[in-house]
Order: C-alpha cells, then sequence, then structure tokens
C-alpha cells in the first residue's frame, strides 16, 4: 500500500505552522530583490533556431554562412560554460564579427578573458592557448608580457599547435626579448617543420638547423 501523501496525512492542517522551523522563516524571507538575483535565465535557444555548438562552428567555417545566428548560439552557450563556445565568442568578438558597439579596448579584454579561461581549462584547447599568447604578446586586453607570452606559445606547441611551435621556437632561437636558448628554439622549430609548415622550414634554412 503506498504511504499517504503529505497533504492527506495532515488532516488540513497549515504545512506553514507545522514546518519546524516555522518561526524562523519570516526573517529569511527572500526580498524581490534577493528572488530576482536568485533566478536562474535561461537563453532562449530558438533565437538561433535550437543550433547546438557544433553545428554553429559548422556555420562559422561556411561560406556565406549565418555568422550572426552562429554568435547568438556561442553566447549562450558560453554563458552556459561551455568551452568550445568561450573559444569562439572571444574569436567573433576579436575579430569585431560581434558587439561592434564596444570599443575596441572593451572588446580585446572581453576576448583575452575568454581566451585565457579556455586556455587554462585544460590541455584540449591549444588554439586559445596560442591566441591568449598572443594576447600578451601584444598587450591586447591584458598588460604586455613576453614572458607570459612563451608560456602559452609553449603549451600550445606541446599541445600540437604548429604556430605556437613557431612563435615559442623564435623568442627562444634569437633571444633578445627572453633569455635565448637555442636548444630549444631548434627544438620547437624542428617540430613546427616536420608538420610542414613553410616558415618554419624557411627558418631552418636560414639557421642552418638540420632537418
Amino acid at each position: 500500500m503506498p504511504p499517504a501523501s503529505p497533504r492527506s496525512s495532515y488532516h488540513g492542517k497549515n504545512l506553514y505552522q507545522n514546518h519546524p522551523r516555522a518561526d524562523s522563516i519570516d526573517t529569511l524571507a527572500l526580498t524581490p530583490q534577493d528572488e530576482e538575483e536568485c533566478m536562474i535565465h535561461v537563453p532562449d535557444f530558438s533565437t538561433f533556431n535550437y543550433m547546438t555548438v557544433d553545428e554553429a562552428s559548422k556555420q562559422h567555417k561556411t561560406k556565406n554562412g549565418n555568422l550572426n545566428m552562429a554568435y547568438k548560439c556561442f553566447d549562450a552557450y558560453a554563458k552556459l560554460g561551455d568551452l568550445k563556445a568561450k573559444y569562439f565568442k572571444a574569436y567573433y568578438i576579436s575579430h569585431n564579427y560581434a558587439e561592434i558597439h564596444l570599443s575596441q579596448e572593451e572588446r580585446e579584454k572581453i576576448a583575452a578573458e575568454l581566451f585565457k579561461e579556455v586556455a587554462d581549462a585544460n590541455d584540449e584547447n591549444p588554439e586559445s592557448q596560442l591566441r591568449y599568447g598572443n594576447c600578451l604578446y601584444k598587450g591586447q586586453g591584458v598588460p604586455l608580457s613576453i614572458e607570459e607570452a612563451v608560456k602559452y606559445f609553449v603549451k600550445a606547441a606541446d599541445n600540437g599547435q604548429v604556430i605556437g611551435m613557431y612563435n615559442a621556437a623564435s623568442l627562444y632561437f634569437t633571444g633578445g626579448i627572453i633569455k635565448q636558448d637555442k636548444k630549444l628554439g631548434e627544438y620547437y622549430m624542428k617540430l613546427a617543420a616536420y608538420k610542414q609548415h613553410q616558415p618554419a622550414i624557411e627558418f631552418c634554412k636560414k639557421y642552418n638547423i638540420p632537418l
């Protein structure tokens, strides 16, 4: 026999009066402002035709793709914590595809924050590590820091990103800006060359780095 429902077990008694902490509930009541702060606001997925992040990324890569709708998708999923969506949101903002009402300084700051968040999340997003390294190298959205930029170029390189390899190699090999380390520079430049990166191949020829 199923248990009696809470409604029937109270035989009409006021649930509020029977609450063990009824005396304190009034003091904990939420104000209208508190209620608004605690309410969640789920994105309106209909504004981008219920597109997934993967589908939006295909729109991005397709000639004459609907970039406006794709950005709405990236923006919505970025707010829900999706790392791929955050990357594309940062990309769109940094390339003036979206949020063009913001100043360049504001766009660069937002993009840098998003690229860093994705870059630091794990090692599965080397493109974000590369792009945040570029933000640091150029001082876009963050204070210029070559030393920090190299760290992110190396992260990207170690995760297979060929431009990260080239950038890290260039800085280590030539020195000047950072402490020179030709051995490390050659290592990363060779990695890039082995991936058939033409500028890396030309660099190796120029500086007699054997392949």
